[in-house]
């Protein structure tokens, strides 16, 4: 299981999933996927054992089975009338139901923002399996569907736990700027999900195209590729076409930064924090006088976990500036890392022991300073 995202891996769509023995036996690892219908209504979980089950008897026991979950429907406050809480607690209970049926990884698919792609990890990592996630991206790769920093996203989730992450769009080009920007911060493995759209090709020729385009792929960091609509000797010649790269030196490693959903930002060790603003609903008057006195972080003091939940609703105000949070209050804390949309500063010069704050950061992938 550890292993699903660590070698060569093709993601097989449901229909494809007789090709599994076929794309293993070309070297690759058949990952099946087990998708939960998009129909606009809550997932009965009561079906995913049998969605499961359905995907390892089509595919064989060479295969592995990830359970699917959409996640770029999922409208969250301040952009949606989902509060936060409330979507983390749902994806918990779909990721559970996975686990439970017996999944061997789960897939967070075609999210289209950080927020989303946040909420719906927060919610499936307590169910111990390793979580991939793919995100819809616009233009040619340089943003986000649903707005929001590629690279930023990327590193906050990598930050939190996700086994792979990667993009998902129809056209293979449209990848190559957002494949291109995230690699050389890679830690974890990269996920490339298109559509086969060169089916007026000969069967040859379109084979070699789709081998070119794993090796290419694999040179940009991905060793994890879908092709949907593609046969079996398009996803044997993926298979045997793309491998698993070596990881680049972490530029990050020993760095000081902060990032939120629109910008990542490198900090000094002397950075200046702000004067503590107390935290509310309205927070915008004090984050503008913040903004105009030049600090270099923004200290928000919470005192609550109620303060802390509040957070949530204030995501777009707190784009403009990296974010640092202190409290006295370890559950105030946890609540404010949990609902920001980020990766933020613990403030050390709290009275909470020095152990409470590391494992906080570490819960949420920020940073003691």
């Amino acid at each position: 299981m550890d292993n699903v995202p660590r070698r060569p891996c093709i993601l097989l769509q449901p229909d494809q999933a007789e090709f599994a023995s076929a794309v293993s036996q070309a070297g690759a690892q058949p990952l099946v996927l087990a998708p939960v219908p998009r129909d606009g209504t809550s997932p009965d979980v009561r079906l995913f054992p049998e969605l499961v089950s359905r995907a390892r008897a089509q595919a064989g026991p060479q295969a592995l089975v990830a359970g699917q979950l959409f996640a770029g429907g999922l409208m969250l406050e301040p952009y949606g009338e989902t509060p936060f809480y409330d979507g983390v607690m749902e994806f918990r209970s779909l990721g559970r139901a996975f686990a439970a049926a017996g999944a061997d990884c789960i897939l967070i698919h075609g999210a289209r923002s950080l927020l989303q792609a946040r909420a719906a990890l927060l919610g499936v990592r307590p169910c111990g399996l390793p979580v991939l996630v793919t995100f819809e991206i616009v233009g040619e790769g340089e943003c986000l569907l649903g707005g929001g920093d590629i690279l930023s996203a990327f590193l906050i989730l990598q930050e939190l736990g996700a086994a792979a992450i990667g993009f998902c769009s129809s056209v293979t080009a449209l990848q190559l700027e957002a494949l291109e920007r995230v690699a050389p911060f890679r830690r974890v493995p990269l996920i490339s999900m298109t559509q086969n759209l060169a089916d007026a090709l000969e069967p040859e020729d379109n084979s070699c195209l789709l081998a070119r385009r794993a090796q290419g792929l694999s040179a940009l960091g991905v060793s994890m590729l879908g092709i949907m609509g593609g046969r079996p000797h398009h996803m044997t010649a993926a298979a045997g076409s793309i491998q698993v790269p070596d990881l680049p030196p972490n530029p990050l490693e020993g760095e000081i930064w902060a990032a939120n959903e629109t910008q990542l930002y490198y900090l000094d060790e002397n950075v200046e924090f702000s004067e503590p603003v107390a935290c509310q609903l309205d927070m915008s008057d004090a984050i503008i006088e913040t903004e105009r006195d030049n600090w270099g972080l923004l200290c928000i003091e919470v005192e609550s976990p109620e303060e802390g939940e509040a957070i949530s609703l204030n995501n777009a105000h707190l784009s403009r500036m990296p974010v640092a949070f202190s409290s006295d209050d370890e559950e105030a804390l946890d609540a404010a890392l949990f609902s920001y949309n980020g990766r933020a500063i613990l403030d050390s010069r709290s009275e909470l022991p020095e152990e409470k704050l590391e494992a906080l950061a570490r819960r949420y992938g920020g940073m003691v300073l």
